[in-house]
């Protein structure tokens, strides 16, 4: 299936690619003498052969898978308020804003700030994988303190897109091979390979999903190909910053595909959270587990948070964007928007005083007979005479 995706993808297989699969390139002059193969779509039921033995082993298996079943709690949170349309309209990056809403969820829930671990896809190269982001960086504990001080409403928002700014530097970083989890967890598992002098590495010891090992116990020293000894792990994986790192709090990933409904996956610490979100164009869905910790007020936080920070940036956007009721003009006059009045006149120029309305005028007909004017020509002359 994945050579008829990729035909340069590794297989164990030394099978042919059939030619009817959609990436095959026919060679010039070739003919597909084989008949293509009928394929049965049909359901089937599927008889299985169960002896004693089996029903017991698949009782007891059940027992136990329900078991760890209890041991987890899942709760559920999905988002109408708003989603990826609204977080770009206002310049945040979708995936970085969700994550500065889990430090500032868990923040407000617990009070202070623990290790997050997100996964960013190194699929830039061959055989890549992931690298962990490390969402807690100085700018989301600034944020995530700003946020619930007696700041502003525009320090808060501010202080939250100088962190989404840096988480997103931060997963480009990763997804190009930068990030330190790895690289720490490769020199470990070198460290362990030369205490242990068997030419590899501890078969019985896996890699940790969160990419960091943490510190344990050495196996007894003996001499490595190159004659070199080593007795025990260097500081830096001794030391509990180290296993700090190792120990995800907050493990979080964020799954791409918008058609899924939900997404999740357990915590990776006793007392930490496993958090799967989606962010779709107007919805947030999350589903949070625990070992039977507040999860469900932990996704209550979120909501509230996620609630307040949108009023606070379409608050912020009204202000920024609000159209003045009055306006100045050319000549200096402060005026009303609507209606144009004068409100304020300009401070070099003295309004002139009204001249009272002449009632003949008002009253007279709409001819220039009629208006009084004749009147006040003959009396005009009369005083001209006089004068002579």
């Amino acid at each position: 299936m994945a050579r008829s995706i990729n035909p340069a993808a590794p297989t164990i297989f030394k099978a042919k690619l059939s030619p009817h699969a959609a990436s095959y390139r026919r060679k010039p002059g070739e003919v597909l003498n084989e008949p293509r193969e009928v394929i049965d779509t049909s359901p089937k039921k599927l008889e299985w052969k169960l002896t004693s033995e089996i029903r017991t082993a698949i009782r007891f298996a059940e027992t136990r898978l329900s078991d760890l079943i209890c041991q987890n709690e899942c709760e559920v949170l999905e988002f109408k308020g708003y989603g990826k349309n609204f977080i770009t309209k206002h310049g945040f990056s979708p995936d970085a804003f969700v994550q500065m809403a889990f430090q500032a969820g868990y923040y407000g829930l617990y009070g202070h700030i623990e290790c997050t671990y997100e996964p960013a896809m190194t699929k830039g190269f061959f055989h890549g994988r992931t690298e962990a982001i490390r969402t807690v960086q100085p700018p989301s504990v600034a944020f995530t303190k700003t946020f619930y001080s007696e700041q502003s409403n525009q320090e808060k928002i501010d202080a939250l897109r100088k962190a989404c700014e840096h988480h997103v530097k931060v997963t480009k970083e990763c997804a190009k091979g930068l990030g330190q989890d790895r690289h720490l967890y490769a020199l470990y598992c070198l460290c362990q390979r030369e205490m242990q002098g068997n030419g590899g590495v501890d078969s019985g010891r896996s890699s940790p999903s969160n990419g960091v090992a943490s510190p344990t116990e050495a196996t007894p020293a003996s001499p490595t190909p190159n004659g070199k000894m080593r007795k025990e792990l260097p500081g830096i994986f001794t030391d509990p910053g180290y296993g700090t790192l190792g120990t995800s709090i907050l493990s979080t990933s964020n799954c791409g595909n918008p058609a899924l409904r939900l997404f999740g996956f357990a915590p990776v610490a006793a007392d930490g959270f496993g958090i799967g979100y989606i962010i779709k164009d107007d919805a947030i869905s999350i589903a949070a587990t625990s070992k039977h910790l507040q999860t469900k007020r932990l996704l209550a936080t979120i909501q509230a948070y996620l609630l307040d920070a949108q009023k606070m940036i379409v608050a912020l956007y009204k202000a920024a964007n609000e159209r003045s009721d009055a306006f100045v003009d050319h000549s200096g006059a402060l005026r009303d928007v609507k209606t144009g009045t004068v409100l304020v006149a300009p401070a070099n120029v003295e309004e002139e005083p009204e001249e009272e309305a002449d009632i003949d005028a008002i009253t007279g007909g709409y001819s220039f007979y009629d208006s009084g004017e004749v009147e006040s020509f003959i009396a005009k002359r009369k005083r001209e005479r006089r004068r002579v």
